[in-house]
């Protein structure tokens, strides 16, 4: 979609600048506000504008226009509150993180120590 602006000549010389440039600070302001009105993401406004997400994300705190705000932690909260994921995921993660970062598996006498202590302190993990 192609969309144009009728201004004014005298306006235009005034302004100083051309029209390769105008045009650029027309979209970039349009994908601010867009972005600031939750009408377009991030993601969005960066492809509207050619760039990559991190100077988007630069440019909105440029113009003090918060990447991240209550309403993306809000709606990112209720996704998560639908999102459930099992045990077993979860030690499969677990497995994974430990490798890349070289742990060794704990032994078998070693948790059973660990599971008396947490008795003897009536210390529970939490789900």
């Amino acid at each position: 979609m192609q969309l144009a602006i009728e201004i004014p000549d005298e306006l235009f010389l005034s302004i100083n600048e051309s029209k390769q440039n105008l045009v650029e600070l027309a979209k970039q302001k349009l994908a601010l506000e867009l972005c600031k009105s939750h009408k377009i993401s991030i993601s969005q406004g960066a492809k509207f504008l050619d760039m990559d997400i991190y100077t988007f994300m630069k440019l909105l705190n440029h113009n003090h226009i918060p990447a991240i705000d209550d309403y993306d932690i809000e709606a990112e909260l209720e996704y998560q509150k639908n999102y459930k994921i099992s045990n077993k995921e979860i030690a499969k993660v677990v497995e994974t993180s430990q490798k890349i970062e070289g742990y060794e598996p704990v032994s078998k006498e070693f948790e059973i120590e660990v599971e008396a202590f947490m008795a003897r302190h009536n210390l529970e993990v939490s789900a």
